[in-house]
């Protein structure tokens, strides 16, 4: 055994001990086994933590009770696979109704062996309604997203602990059996905390802070006050969609000048963003530091993966909250900037040919008239003149127009750009030569079968390319 350093190389196992330190969870009570020899042996070495042993799984579920009742802390108990984690019910029965934060490490073989009648493999993905609050499967990381995904759900697991009262918490841990102890430093976890009412707050030292409202339902003109107050207090704006109902004056209409992929704008930068709502259907990325999640739900949602904080409680309090509390944040003009990049792109976009006719909205029931008439009007000489069939057909040959350009465009942007490349494309020329081959094919065989077809819509397509460069023209003019 390579016993240089002290922590197992399972990355899994580092993640989950860091996290234990960082959450203040030093005592383990420890049962003799195989499976969690990586787990136990890197505690052991740790000086942080302070480990029991007890040879019998039912007395160290009612040890870890005992314990956390008389410590005040939660308190870790671990085991190997097969039937030894079975005798850890009744305790972690106790604890569930007792709302003792117990935390049961069971240690696993790979979760892929379940069912297959391998020895010392269970199936403990369900747990008894009433036995633990929260459980969840620490599988081996191999790549990033399984690394960020992991860490999410230690730190909910660990929160769980006291969370509403605390409970037990159960984590099945699986395990690689590596007999490499090398690791001397645990590489750093994302910590999450989560802050309730009464609880003491962080203070809020970023000098560029923006709130982001995805969904919402409609406000209350007490929380859009608390918005606007504490808007106005850290220099913040409010980044919305289409959906996020927030009528304020610190509203940023973001998915325009949050999902452009050729230019980005410091505006789109913070150090600090709070989430409120729920879930954005809009492409919008905004770069952070770190972001707050507020809901009084006080679950954890790490949609943009920054996530460190969660407060459970009503959004206007939390609000209120920092509005009242004393600030660092000198800065200004943050708004003013935002409304600025907004009005360069709303005016570099010019207007499209006939735009002004089809967006004419009615004024008394707000209706696109005139655009309803001609998409109905388009839909019609179409249902005359083809069937679904030969519709569809044709549609795909303007389809492969393009992809055939798009493939030729290969070999002109390979000939133009000599730099280096955000991404090339494998196998070149083959693959974009193939990629010709085939589209020809397509393209000429629907020549073949429909001539008149296919000159009607190659017609239609031609015809648009005066307009194209009309309206290129007039962007360039607009913009000089």
């Amino acid at each position: 055994m390579n016993q240089i350093g002290k922590y197992s190389s399972e990355r899994n196992i580092q993640m989950l001990i860091y996290l234990l330190k960082q959450h203040n969870i030093r005592k383990v009570i420890a049962s003799p086994g195989t499976s969690n020899i990586n787990f136990v042996a890197s505690v052991q070495f740790d000086d942080y933590f302070q480990v029991y042993s007890c040879v019998d799984e039912r007395s160290a579920a009612y040890m870890a009770c005992g314990m956390a009742e008389e410590s005040g802390e939660p308190v870790v108990l671990t085991c190997t696979g097969a039937t030894a984690s079975r005798n850890y019910v009744p305790g972690l029965t106790e604890a569930y109704y007792r709302k003792i934060p117990v935390l049961a490490i069971t240690a696993t073989q790979h979760l892929g062996r379940i069912g297959q009648n391998m020895q010392q493999v269970l199936d403990r993905s369900m747990q008894m309604k009433d036995l633990v609050n929260y459980s969840m499967q620490l599988t081996t990381i191999h790549s990033q997203e399984d690394e960020w995904a992991a860490g999410v759900r230690i730190n909910e697991a660990l929160l769980e602990l006291r969370h509403n009262g605390g409970g037990p918490v159960h984590i099945n841990l699986e395990t690689q059996y590596s007999q490499d102890f090398s690791e001397k430093e645990l590489k750093p976890v994302k910590v999450i905390r989560r802050y309730c009412s009464g609880d003491e707050m962080p203070a809020i030292n970023a000098a560029k802070v923006g709130v982001f409202v995805g969904n919402h339902s409609k406000w209350s003109a007490a929380l859009t006050e608390a918005v606007d107050a504490f808007c106005q207090k850290y220099n913040a704006v409010v980044f919305t969609d289409n959906t996020s109902n927030y009528r304020g004056k610190y509203n940023v209409l973001a998915p325009l000048m949050a999902s452009q992929d050729l230019c980005a704008f410091d505006e789109t930068a913070v150090d600090l963003l709070i989430d409120i709502g729920n879930i954005t259907g809009a492409s919008i990325e905004i770069s952070s530091n770190e972001i707050w999640r507020v809901n009084p739900d006080g679950v954890i949602r790490d949609t943009y993966k920054k996530l460190t904080k969660v407060f459970q409680m009503e959004e206007a309090v939390f609000f209120n909250y920092y509005a009242a509390a004393d600030s660092s944040n000198k800065s200004s003009g943050f708004l003013q900037k935002c409304k600025d990049v907004q009005n360069m792109l709303y005016h570099s976009i010019g207007d499209l040919p006939f735009s002004k006719y089809l967006a004419y909205v009615t004024p008394k029931g707000k209706s696109p008239v005139v655009a309803t008439l001609f998409i109905g009007l388009l839909a019609l000489l179409m249902m005359i003149f083809f069937d679904p069939d030969h519709l569809s057909d044709l549609c795909v040959f303007t389809v492969y127009c393009f992809y055939l350009l798009a493939f030729f465009g290969i070999f002109i942007l390979r000939k133009k750009n000599k730099a280096e490349r955000p991404f090339s494309t494998s196998l070149y020329p083959f693959v974009p030569i193939i990629a010709i081959l085939g589209g020809l094919f397509v393209l000429i065989s629907e020549l073949i079968n429909d001539p008149a077809g296919v000159l009607l819509f190659a017609g239609i397509v031609i015809i648009g390319l005066p307009i194209f460069y009309a309206v290129k023209r007039m962007s360039k003019h607009r913009l000089h």
